[in-house]
């Protein structure tokens, strides 16, 4: 009888790690900004930008994530199970930041642009800050 409870559990584990690896990675590029790379996933869709870096414990220095709107509009990002401490750049169609904002991790407080941005680039908390980075410098989307 165990061993039947085992290999369900197997069975059911190696499903769960197959539907896993069948998911669409979300595709990747650099950016610079102030001469600093960032290597960033790109958030397109939908799904893609409500995940975002949702349920993750880490989050390389020189690493995050670019979203893409399909136009200028007033954007909002929140932390809403969000474990890392990130900082968002709130971009212009040009790629220009228009505005940098801190957040704490698991907060529902509403962050937004300043005016209607393009894109949002999140990184860990304090980079933006350690590369001298500030609104109106521009972000080279590649």
């Amino acid at each position: 009888m165990m061993s039947i409870c085992i290999r369900i559990v197997v069975l059911f584990a190696l499903l769960m790690l197959y539907s896993c690896s069948k998911q669409k990675a979300m595709s990747q590029t650099t950016v610079t900004v102030n001469g600093h790379q960032l290597s960033v996933e790109v958030a397109t869709t939908d799904s893609e930008k409500e995940n975002g870096l949702k349920n993750r414990s880490c989050l390389a220095d020189g690493q995050g994530m670019l979203f893409v709107f399909k136009r200028p509009s007033d954007v909002y990002v929140w932390m809403k199970d969000t474990q890392i401490p990130l900082s968002a750049a709130f971009l212009d169609e040009h790629g220009s930041i228009i505005n940098i904002t801190e957040m704490d991790p698991m907060s529902e407080i509403e962050h937004c642009s300043t005016r209607p941005a393009s894109y949002v680039l999140e990184v860990r908390r304090g980079w933006f800050v350690a590369h001298n980075i500030k609104p109106g410098m521009l972000v080279s989307l590649k």
